[in-house]
């Protein structure tokens, strides 16, 4: 198995992709208070999971709001699964960033990019929120 497979099976990687999910989950009780843009999603996730209405809206993009409520159908409320899926996510994107750094410049670098994402304010931030910025960072990444 060559090393760009390998990266993700690493231990340090899986063990940092582990502390971030962690840490955003741990900061989720002091995110603050709901922002503008994640009402609409949570509307829109209300919806979806109450009246079984596709996640569609003219503006917003319906990835977030069909992870909303497929979270939300684990029992959860609709924040409490926007913010989770955010810390999921967002924890999640060093694994793209891992794969690619050890791709192009080897598993060290990929192993101090990981370690740097984990503890990146803005993105710890942001994985805290009920914001699409995790997520599509991620799938940007990816």
């Amino acid at each position: 198995m060559s090393t760009q497979k390998r990266i993700l099976l690493d231990p340090p990687i899986i063990g940092l992709w582990a502390a971030a999910v962690l840490l955003r989950l741990a900061l989720i009780p002091y995110a603050g208070c709901v922002h503008s843009d994640s009402v609409t999603y949570l509307e829109i996730a209300r919806r979806f999971v109450e009246h079984g209405v596709a996640p569609f809206h003219t503006i917003y993009p319906p990835l977030y709001p069909a992870i909303i409520g497929c979270l939300a159908y684990l029992g959860l409320s609709l924040e409490s699964a926007a913010r989770l899926g955010s810390a999921l996510l967002g924890g999640t994107v060093i694994l793209p960033v891992a794969w690619l750094g050890c791709r192009i410049y080897g598993i060290r670098v990929a192993r101090y990019a990981a370690a740097i994402l984990v503890i990146h304010p803005v993105l710890v931030a942001y994985g805290t929120y009920a914001l699409t910025e995790a997520t599509y960072t991620t799938l940007l990444a990816t």
